[in-house]
């Protein structure tokens, strides 16, 4: 493959999910063009025309690693062989062909290759810009509803998307969202989401945690609503928010803005809260008050008591989980193949929750991953919760952990509340 080869491959790799660019619009009043060609609209200041080419430089240039290492795609290795030659001197001449080529793709055709994928890659982004700063609103989009307020957001210009957003960029907007997030970074539905799903091991430039509880605030304020977001891509960036910084602020700010919330996001919120935010019961126990949490919604797909297992506080937790009216006997109900989008998806949850067990039996089988002490002591005590308030379970010695000690530690305690296991022969007998 030779370098052409090389570079129209890289190409094609890094421009097939791209949508084509679109004519530029015509300015109303031109003013004096700048080294990137922009002719900004009257109306934008010297801040905002600052702000956008600053935009401008960062599409042109910042490109994540995964696309670099995309443009550098490797020559054919061949070397010379002769029959004689040992299988040390073979080893030998290709170490030596895979250095040189290596050197080759850093020296020679790396370069090259980066500013071909680079203007690949951000022309449609850069022709979006170009739009936007001639028509001078905000309310400029590609095909698939992307705005420059997106990208705002994901390059740390809060700012600047704000600005936007006065001049008509839709908060509430959706962009097809599986053909930028090469440039874009990780897949958002809209402003909400952009803002508050920051993570920071992003390559580009990023809104801390502060910045984006003051953008979602500011944009809540400003139009934005979380009704009209795609509820499983909100709830996505919410964890996200709790499982990385180990906070809700903007998880709080938007639950409060929600009418209701599908059981599968209730579940999934609720566990990321109370698992990875400290001092979240308050927080946890004002939505369950508020409905916005509900026992029904997060015990429809599993048990959500026995997932809280690998909470530090796990049975203090449980306990209050109990006093708010959380049975700690539920199984939830199977579901019908109607209620899955498909077949496939159908099949995930037969795999994971189709032999539905009651909480007793999953935490008693979780005792198998406690890696020391503390941790089996911690899933004692979760035990101990739930046989205190009336949990039961239908048990065998194959539930129970293969460690003897464990064994009979569990089976003690199971005893004590008059808990019967059956052993490996009364169960062979019920089975036949």
């Amino acid at each position: 493959m030779n370098m052409q080869s090389a570079l129209y491959t890289a190409l094609l790799l890094c421009t097939a999910s791209l949508c084509p660019a679109s004519d530029s619009a015509t300015p109303p009043s031109a003013q004096k063009q700048n080294k990137y060609n922009i002719t900004f609209h009257e109306s934008w200041t010297p801040q905002q025309r600052a702000d956008l080419l600053h935009m401008y430089h960062l599409l042109s240039v910042d490109l994540p690693n995964y696309m670099i290492q995309s443009a550098k795609v490797s020559v054919d290795i061949s070397i010379d062989v002769d029959e004689n030659d040992t299988s040390e001197q073979i080893a030998e001449k290709l170490s030596a062909a895979l250095e040189e080529n290596h050197r080759r793709a850093k020296e020679e055709e790396a370069d090259l290759a980066e500013r071909a994928v680079a203007r690949a890659v951000t022309l449609p982004m850069r022709n979006l810009l170009k739009k936007t700063a001639a028509a001078g609103r905000g309310d400029v989009y590609n095909k698939d509803g992307l705005s420059l307020a997106h990208l705002a957001i994901r390059l740390g210009m809060p700012e600047l998307a704000k600005e936007l957003v006065r001049r008509g960029a839709d908060p509430n907007k959706r962009y097809n969202c599986g053909t930028d997030h090469h440039v874009a970074g990780p897949a958002y539905e809209d402003l909400l989401c952009a803002a508050v799903g920051q993570q920071p091991l992003s390559e580009t430039a990023i809104l801390t945690p502060e910045q984006a509880a003051d953008m979602v605030q500011w944009l809540l304020a400003n139009g934005a609503d979380p009704n009209k977001s795609q509820l499983s891509m909100l709830s996505l960036c919410c964890r996200m928010e709790m499982i990385l910084h180990n906070r809700s602020t903007c998880t709080t700010l938007i639950l409060d803005k929600m009418h209701t919330l599908p059981a599968e996001q209730q579940a999934e919120l609720a566990a990321a809260l109370l698992w990875h935010v400290p001092g979240s019961w308050d927080t946890f126990e004002h939505f369950f008050r508020k409905g916005t949490f509900t026992r029904e919604g997060m015990e429809q797909n599993c048990s959500f008591l026995s997932s809280l297992i690998c909470c530090p506080d796990a049975p203090a937790k449980i306990e209050k989980l109990i006093a708010l009216g959380f049975d700690p006997n539920y199984i939830a109900p199977s579901r019908s193949r109607k209620e899955f989008e498909s077949a496939a998806a159908y099949q995930d949850y037969l795999d994971e929750y189709g032999q539905q067990l009651p909480p007793l039996e999953i935490l008693i089988n979780d005792t198998v991953f406690a890696n020391d002490e503390e941790e089996f002591a911690l899933r004692l005590q979760c035990i101990e919760t739930l046989l205190r308030h009336g949990a039961t379970a239908e048990l065998n010695e194959s539930t129970l952990p293969d460690d003897e000690e464990k064994r009979a530690t569990i089976l003690a305690l199971l005893h004590r509340y008059n808990i019967p296991v059956l052993s490996e022969d009364e169960e062979a007998e019920e089975y036949e």
